[in-house]
């Protein structure tokens, strides 16, 4: 195993121990609904419907769906959605946004990790 593949392995065992795969429960008001990865698959699983946002310039951009069967093949497959979806506050259809929390960054937590590694 060259040191690549050694800071790799370590880096996916660090990630798995910092993000920890509990569930988090809504805001006070928004009732007993978990921000799971069963509810976020809802309405984000492939084949349920097509989901759209509006970006910047207010054009619609279609979200890509999740397939459950390949996330539960893949790496981040222990993690819930929220660990890096952390703006996702509820579990309604026009998701309230965390204030002043970034959207998902991969390189920001693999960075961190290649960092500790």
């Amino acid at each position: 195993m060259n040191i690549l593949n050694l800071k790799a392995s370590l880096a996916a065992v660090v990630l798995a121990v910092l993000l920890p795969i509990s569930s988090q429960a809504a805001p006070a008001g928004e009732g007993s609904t978990k921000l799971d990865n069963a509810t976020c698959l809802e309405c984000h699983e492939t084949g349920k419907r097509e989901i759209e946002v509006t970006d910047k310039d207010g054009e619609a951009v279609a979200l890509p769906a999740v397939v459950p069967d390949k996330f539960a093949k893949s790496v981040h497959a222990g993690m819930d959605c929220v660990a890096c979806h952390t703006d996702i506050v509820d579990a309604k259809e026009a998701h309230q946004k965390a204030a002043n929390v970034a959207k998902p960054d991969c390189a920001s937590c693999h960075v961190q990790l290649w960092d500790e590694a």
